[in-house]
């Protein structure tokens, strides 16, 4: 961190556009190495209208399965979604199975 010597404004106004563009840098090195995790690791995801016309459901059911904690997924404001690999283990793990 920088220390500010002189007070007058020019210089102040130096420092700020100065600490500003760390800042911003900093933020976009982040941005950028998530982007290259998702990436990396091919993480797609789903939401609720893509899953309601795999299963053939109303998009509402999905949502209620979201809500109650029967199907894994992330809210974004108002908007959920669900990773594809955790609704295929979903998916598996909800097959009818006959009893013996």
């Amino acid at each position: 961190m920088l220390d500010v010597i002189c007070s007058c404004l020019s210089c102040l106004s130096l420092y700020m556009d100065f600490t500003t563009n760390m800042w911003y840098t900093a933020n976009m090195n982040n941005r950028k190495e998530g982007a290259k995790m998702v990436e990396e690791k091919n993480i797609q995801f789903l939401n609720v209208r893509q899953i309601a016309k795999i299963l053939q459901v109303n998009p509402s059911t999905v949502t209620k399965w979201l809500r109650d904690g029967t199907m894994r997924g992330y809210k974004s404001g108002k908007q959920w979604r669900i990773l594809e690999q955790d609704f295929y283990e979903w998916l598996e793990n909800n097959v009818n199975q006959k009893e013996d």
